[in-house]
């Protein structure tokens, strides 16, 4: 009994790790993305202006995106605790 729950908890563990992976590389892509837009349309800015343009152009999809995964994850793991 104690294997299965070590082996659904690990299903649990590598999910959230897959999880953050895939939200860190598509926050790297959004933000190079939209630094390259950025520096398309401030021509005569700086390059730290572009750049930190771009991430605060980002920041709350970002925010949102986290808060919103770790409530679902949140609920999942106190879930599969009451079923225990």
């Amino acid at each position: 009994k104690m294997y299965l729950y070590v082996k659904y908890a690990f299903s649990y563990v590598i999910a959230a790790v897959l999880a953050v992976l895939g939200y860190s590389v598509n926050e790297s892509v959004i933000i190079f993305d939209r630094i390259r837009e950025h520096f398309r349309m401030m021509r005569r800015a700086d390059s730290m202006e572009v750049v930190n343009s771009a991430i605060t152009a980002t920041i709350s999809r970002t925010v949102i995106t986290h808060t919103s995964t770790l409530c679902m994850t949140r609920s999942q793991c106190s879930s599969s605790v009451a079923l225990r």
